[in-house]
């Protein structure tokens, strides 16, 4: 988005939305001050995405992009990270709801283990077909032999992903 936005001349707009960033940190820790570090993070999180979706913004009317155009390539990343987060939301809940003495470390390894089973499970079976090519070739250049014939057994039983529709025609296509 930066280069983009350097690229056109209109760097302006993003300097004003990084102080816009700023002053909303420093406003949200006051805010959530009370809540810790946890209220940090929040801060932190909140400002930062709200300077994303500013940013994008900028990028949208600087290069003349629709915010579909925008989204789509992070769509994949966004679903792994909410499903990731949601796994371990429910292992922290039930770890508190079913053992309220657990301790920090047997938690944290706990939402690892859930959170990385999630992710794993994500990108083994990834819905997106663009992706898909890339998770296959990493697949094929990083994975041994033996556990790679395992991933493609266990794909073969799960979901079939559709093939990649493109919204663009070659030249020799009919309108």
């Amino acid at each position: 988005a930066s280069a983009a936005v350097q690229a056109s001349g209109q760097i302006w707009g993003e300097v004003w939305r990084k102080v816009t960033q700023v002053v909303l940190i420093v406003g949200l820790l006051f805010a959530f001050r009370s809540w810790g570090i946890s209220g940090a993070a929040f801060s932190v999180f909140m400002a930062t995405l709200l300077l994303a979706v500013m940013m994008q913004g900028l990028v949208r009317r600087v290069v003349g992009l629709s915010w579909r155009e925008l989204v789509t390539p992070i769509l994949p990343s966004v679903l792994a990270a909410t499903g990731t987060a949601a796994i371990v939301g429910a292992v922290t809940f039930a770890a508190s709801w079913l053992a309220p003495g657990t301790r920090d470390w047997l938690l944290l390894l706990l939402q690892t283990l859930g959170g990385g089973l999630f992710w794993a499970a994500f990108i083994i079976f990834v819905p997106f077909s663009t992706l898909q090519g890339v998770v296959d070739e990493v697949i094929d250049d990083v994975i041994p032999a033996p556990i790679r014939r395992i991933v493609r057994k266990i794909r073969q039983s799960g979901p079939v992903v559709p093939p990649a529709r493109s919204s663009t025609r070659s030249a020799g296509e009919a309108e």
